[in-house]
């Protein structure tokens, strides 16, 4: 806030009293017609840019336009092992908000992008992405693909956005398409610009916006997803880009292997903070969705550890009074 010059001086110092005097005067009307000017100014500016002030979380305005990005915890399937937690990023700001022509303004496009190369586009992008990051490429999966077509449309369609806009979550539409999943996860976001977008820069907007956002961004270099599905679509009210990015983990792509206690002695080994009891003579099952760290533990203390392999059968052995893990499929020891 600015503040007016204070009126200083004693009555010994009237020069300096009536200079203040002006100055304070002449500043007064300076700052009437300034703010008058910048009114004036932000109210054209709404009429041209037209920002949608109720979406904060992850927002960002834009000159003559505005974009909403929203993301959604990856959500683990209720069949799968509970053996560990499966990673998640942040869900706030979730929550379905109304796009309507009110909001947005008057659509006078000058440019109409071809929808099927922005869906190209973020899925080589995101692969150029996750290459960089020293992670496996994303296949596109049909069922992915079509339960985010489906989703982009119903936002498009409604004006409705957000993650549960049409009352259900994102694992609740893939499971509705038949996607049996171990996880998946779930970006949106929304683009509007009054002259429309060209392919390359609604391509650009959402990639980087999705990317340079951390959950979003978490979602994209999720490290065990295998799947994606990217959808965007367009409201024929508002004008208003609604796009959809799922990343998934199929339930056939579960990691399954076997812990077997041959050391003599009753142990303890972990996965994450979950720990597990295994007396001597047993084996134990598991099936995970992500990758872990086997952790082999005496007391409080950590002696051995192994990532796990889908299809291995790890045995906990004593070797000169050590516990060392043998992956047997791999005849590898550690300890």
């Amino acid at each position: 806030m600015i503040h007016p010059p204070e009126i200083s001086g004693t009555n010994d110092v009237t020069p300096v009293r009536s200079a203040n005097v002006l100055n304070f005067r002449s500043w007064r009307r300076f700052y009437v017609a300034l703010t008058t000017l910048i009114a004036a100014g932000t109210n054209r500016l709404r009429r041209e840019i037209r920002p949608w002030p109720m979406l904060v979380c992850y927002g960002v305005i834009r000159l003559a336009g505005w974009v909403s990005l929203v993301n959604v915890a990856v959500a683990q399937s209720p069949g799968s092992s509970p053996a560990i937690q499966q990673p998640t990023s942040s869900t706030q700001g979730q929550g379905t908000v109304l796009v309507t022509k009110e909001m947005t303004g008057p659509y006078r496009p000058r440019h109409q992008p071809r929808l099927e190369q922005v869906v190209a586009g973020i899925i080589e992008q995101t692969n150029k992405f996750r290459k960089a990051e020293k992670l496996e490429p994303l296949t596109k999966n049909d069922t992915l693909q079509k339960t985010a077509q489906e989703f982009a449309d119903y936002m498009a369609r409604t004006g409705k956005y957000g993650h549960e806009a049409d009352d259900r979550t994102p694992s609740q539409r893939a499971e509705a398409n038949h996607y049996e999943l171990c996880f998946i996860g779930e970006n949106i976001a929304m683009q509007y610009r009054a002259d429309g977008f060209a392919t390359g820069p609604l391509t650009k907007a959402l990639f980087q916006g999705w990317k340079n956002s951390p959950p979003h961004r978490a979602n994209q270099l999720q490290p065990d997803v295998t799947e994606t599905g990217v959808a965007v679509a367009q409201s024929t009210e508002t004008g208003a880009f609604f796009a959809v990015q799922l990343v998934g983990r199929p339930l056939s792509r579960m990691i399954r292997f076997s812990v077997r206690n041959d050391s003599g002695s009753d142990l303890t080994y972990q996965f994450g903070e979950q720990p597990f009891d295994l007396p001597e003579r047993s084996t134990r099952q598991h099936q995970l969705c992500s990758r872990a760290m086997l952790i082999l533990k005496q007391g409080d203390r950590e002696v051995a550890s192994i990532p796990v392999e889908n299809g291995a059968e790890f045995v906990v052995r004593r070797r000169e009074e050590k516990l060392v893990i043998d992956r047997e499929a791999g005849r590898q020891s550690v300890h």
